[in-house]
């Protein structure tokens, strides 16, 4: 009797580890969909290459002229990759229908400025 009970016991023991695994699987999977980050990645010099698809020349043009933010500790030079990609993000060039949607803002707000 002790036997059987000491075998289902292993059993339910299994099932609640591969139910455990499984719920890790889907956490990560949904972390990742829903573009959550557990921390905030630094990354060195040539990451932030990989991260910007660009050469080691265009980035250390970039930050000898402080266009890219970035940290410098010593001669090593790190990038937040939150920051990268909101640096990439700025120069964004608009469609000419965006680019008219914010032309006819402008000119209202400056409209209703001068009425007033």
């Amino acid at each position: 009797m002790e036997k059987k009970e000491n075998t289902i016991d292993k059993l339910i023991e299994k099932i609640i580890e591969k139910k455990f695994e499984s719920f890790k699987i889907e956490i990560a999977e949904l972390i990742s969909q829903t573009g959550l980050k557990s921390k905030k990645k630094i990354l060195n010099f040539e990451q932030a290459c990989n991260f910007l698809d660009c050469s080691p020349s265009y980035l250390y043009k970039k930050t000898s002229f402080s266009e890219v933010p970035h940290f410098k500790k010593g001669k090593k030079l790190f990038f937040d990759e939150d920051e990268l990609e909101q640096w990439l993000l700025n120069d964004k060039i608009y469609s000419k229908s965006e680019f008219n949607n914010i032309a006819d803002r402008h000119l209202n707000k400056l409209k209703s400025k001068i009425k007033l």
